[in-house]
């Protein structure tokens, strides 16, 4: 039968029933360091994530408005040689 002195041991090193309070605790910051710094690493993420779908959308944006650009230009360029054609029919035919 285990006397009283015995029973406040910590059952793994033998030390006493503070101690293992004290391991108790350590254990419980332990697992709330780990929980802080895994929520840290998922709140990062999701930064990450929200960051890379921005630069998908502004690089969307940007190739919407180049190529809106290119397509007037190509259009003005366009509508140019038809007239630069017909100039030149207009000339050849007097």
């Amino acid at each position: 039968m285990a006397t009283l002195n015995e029973s406040n041991l910590c059952s793994i090193c033998n030390g006493s029933a503070e101690h293992k309070q004290q391991l108790s605790m350590k254990f419980d910051n332990d697992i709330v360091s780990s929980h802080n710094e895994l929520l840290d690493q998922i709140q990062k993420l999701d930064k990450s994530n929200s960051l890379s779908l921005d630069l998908f959308d502004q690089i969307e944006q940007w190739k919407i408005t180049t190529i809106k650009k290119v397509e007037k230009a190509a259009e003005r360029v366009h509508d140019e040689l038809i007239k630069l054609i017909d100039k030149q029919r207009t000339t050849i035919t007097k």
